[in-house]
């Protein structure tokens, strides 16, 4: 069953949200181990490669130069998040590895989707 684009508009706006949510909340202090080396940049890929996805699936026309409009302001809505860590966050802080990350996501999600796509288009042609 294919969601339909309005509502693959709306899961953007909360992943973004959430996104946010995830970012700004400040540290309880304690340090979690957590035994997978790199978690966190594991997890900022995640969420953006799901959020560039979540974006892709929606507009009715996509084309290269709108991939790369979403790609950048997703990079930069991560990059504002950062400034936001280290400026007023406690216990948070700006990470370039947390920003190259972002891209990766954003970068695979593109790819991931566009395979996608085309093997939709080709699949719909028989």
């Amino acid at each position: 069953m294919e969601l339909s684009k309005k509502t693959y508009l709306k899961l953007s706006f909360v992943w973004g949200i959430l996104i946010a949510v995830l970012c700004l909340t400040p540290s309880s202090g304690e340090n979690i181990e957590i035994p997978v080396p790199h978690f966190d940049k594991i997890t900022h890929f995640f969420l953006y490669f799901v959020w560039m996805f979540l974006i892709l699936k929606q507009p009715n026309e996509v084309n290269s130069r709108k991939i790369l409009l979403y790609g950048c302001a997703c990079l930069f809505y991560g990059l504002i998040i950062e400034i936001i860590q280290h400026t007023f966050i406690k216990g948070r802080s700006l990470e370039l590895f947390d920003i190259i990350a972002n891209l990766a996501g954003i970068s695979s999600a593109t790819t991931v989707s566009k395979l996608f796509n085309k093997s939709q288009l080709s699949k719909n042609e028989f």
